[in-house]
């Protein structure tokens, strides 16, 4: 086909009519990208450390209950020290039995932490933290050998769906952990197939960030046992290959959805301080060579704050306030 076209080539345009083709500026178009990003309104301003002997392990299994159910209590242990971005100086301190205070400090993340490479990496694997948090309570299993969370079988054998709302707002089931079958027998294919997601945090500026969602895909035997790499790279080859962007986009919007709780923010609240993540997603203009159109015209959810989910933003905004308060 391409010595084809080729010859085609040769035989019809001239050398002016294929110099004309390659340099003459190409017609660009504006139009309003879809991203997958979702972008970050608050960010935890300090972070907090004391002297520790013990390994994340073992804090992780004797910590005491959390003061609130609500809270997200993520840390890690570097250097003999444990960083959080919990007050660990409260009285009700879940670490308590693992710090000492005597060496406890206070560290302002922006100017101490985002403008260090270690401690930014640092500061990273404690908001990917949260994210474990965030998704264990949605049920989700962490696939930590791709770093990506998916969705287990409801059951032995059992598939599983969930509700969530379309990007037309129209309620809707979708099936998240399955085993597919064969159109004419509806036999089992003797593999599972999940839904799954990679969720992180990005630094996008000096002091902007975002978090990034990717829809992925997890391939089991039984719903439990992954497949080998070989038959996974073939069915997640074959599976993407059907996914256009229009597709993408739905399932991202699901991810939304989904995590969100169809709330216009994902809160992760971390007692005097949080994470505050709005869910409308970054859309951004850009101007380029391309077909004008071509995106098909969906309509958008808009996520809208009922009585629960105001109370819970006000709190976040009152506790800030207290902040600020007391630094000035």
């Amino acid at each position: 086909m391409k010595a084809d076209h080729e010859r085609w080539v040769d035989a019809s345009l001239t050398y002016e009519d294929r110099f004309r083709e390659v340099h003459e500026p190409c017609e660009m178009q504006t139009e309003t990208v879809a991203s997958t990003l979702l972008p970050v309104e608050r960010m935890p301003r300090f972070v907090y450390s004391a002297a520790c002997t013990s390994k994340e392990r073992t804090v992780s299994k004797g910590m005491g209950r959390s003061p609130d159910p609500r809270l997200m209590l993520p840390f890690i242990v570097r250097g003999k020290r444990l960083y959080t971005f919990f007050d660990l100086s409260r009285s009700d301190s879940p670490f308590a039995d693992f710090v000492d205070l005597n060496g406890f400090d206070e560290e302002d993340a922006f100017e101490c932490w985002w403008n260090d490479a270690d401690k930014l990496r640092w500061y990273v694997d404690l908001m990917n933290r949260c994210l474990n948090k965030l998704t264990g309570r949605h049920g989700l299993m962490l696939d930590r050998k791709h770093k990506r969370y998916y969705f287990p079988p409801e059951d032995v054998n059992q598939k599983r769906q969930v509700d969530y709302f379309t990007l037309s707002g129209r309620k809707s089931k979708l099936s998240v952990a399955w085993e597919p079958t064969r159109k004419k027998t509806g036999e089992g294919k003797g593999f599972w197939e999940h839904l799954a997601v990679s969720l992180r945090f990005e630094k996008v500026d000096s002091a902007s960030w975002c978090l990034s969602i990717r829809p992925e895909r997890r391939f089991t035997k039984d719903g439990n046992v992954p497949l080998s790499p070989k038959r996974t790279t073939k069915k997640a080859t074959i599976r993407k290959s059907r996914m256009f962007n229009v597709d993408v986009r739905k399932e991202v919007h699901f991810w939304r959805d989904f995590l969100s709780d169809g709330d216009p923010r994902i809160i992760f609240d971390f007692g005097q301080q949080s994470i505050v993540v709005p869910t409308d997603f970054i859309q951004p203009t850009v101007q380029w060579p391309g077909v004008f159109g071509d995106m098909p015209k969906e309509q958008t959810i808009e996520y809208s704050d009922d009585l629960f989910s105001t109370f819970a933003y006000s709190q976040i905004l009152d506790y800030e306030k207290v902040e600020l308060k007391d630094d000035e």
